[in-house]
């Protein structure tokens, strides 16, 4: 386990406590499963999705930076807007998809 993911999971716990919500809590707003979330937070796991970190953020109503401090807030800029382009294309596929 590196340093790095420890410290990553010490703070998404230390986050989700200071907000009052349990792993469960967690699992449910964010879709991420209750073991997924132990792993990260006990450091067994120590590899996370851009995915994963967006719906931590989402769920605990945070920056993303604010989870994880290596995110630099301009690659994190472009990050969104590419996750957006990625959502409004699977979005218009679905539609023609359907139509």
């Amino acid at each position: 386990m590196s340093a790095k993911s420890w410290l990553f999971g010490e703070r998404l716990q230390t986050i989700r406590r200071e907000k009052k919500m349990s792993g469960e809590d967690l699992a449910k707003r964010s879709g991420i499963t209750r073991s997924t979330i132990t792993n990260l937070e006990t450091g067994r796991r120590n590899d996370i999705t851009v995915s994963e970190l967006v719906a931590f953020a989402q769920a605990l109503e945070v920056q993303p930076a604010y989870i994880d401090p290596r995110v630099d807030p301009d690659r994190w800029q472009k990050i969104q807007a590419a996750l957006a382009a990625v959502e409004h294309a699977q979005a218009a596929l679905s539609e023609a998809v359907t139509s």
